[in-house]
């Protein structure tokens, strides 16, 4: 079950990987050629050894810092695929997606997103966020 959630989170209505307008505008946001650096060399390092947990942190820390929000999405996906999410974890990727609300399909992804978080770690902040 938390495996066709996970899918309601990845993909869009049609079933295909979700790309919508907002995802677009992340080729107008500038990034500093050392961010861009550091990015190209922790996906080769992923892409070399997926079982890292720092480095997936630490790519997600820049993706997050460059406002690059479909690629963060991706990343996160993908750690979540191998590593369980602490609070903080679900609470930034929670609250980074409700920043970004801009159709029905963001509000459907993140009650998805909800619904995969209470499932998967128990808080208390959570279920609060949830609720409201």
């Amino acid at each position: 079950m938390a495996d066709e959630e996970q899918r309601d989170v990845d993909m869009g209505e049609n079933g295909d990987d979700e790309e919508d307008d907002s995802s677009s505008s992340e080729e107008e946001v500038e990034v500093a050629p050392a961010d861009e650096k550091r990015i190209m060399n922790l996906e080769k390092q992923l892409e070399a050894n997926p079982s890292v947990y720092d480095t997936h942190v630490q790519l997600i820390q820049v993706l997050r810092k460059c406002k690059l929000r479909e690629r963060l999405r991706q990343a996160r996906q993908r750690m979540h695929d191998l590593f369980p999410f602490n609070e903080n974890q679900w609470m930034d990727w929670i609250n980074d997606e409700m920043a970004a609300i801009s159709s029905q399909d963001d509000i459907d992804r993140i009650k998805a997103l909800f619904q995969l978080a209470v499932q998967d770690y128990v808080s208390v902040p959570i279920w609060e966020s949830y609720l409201e």
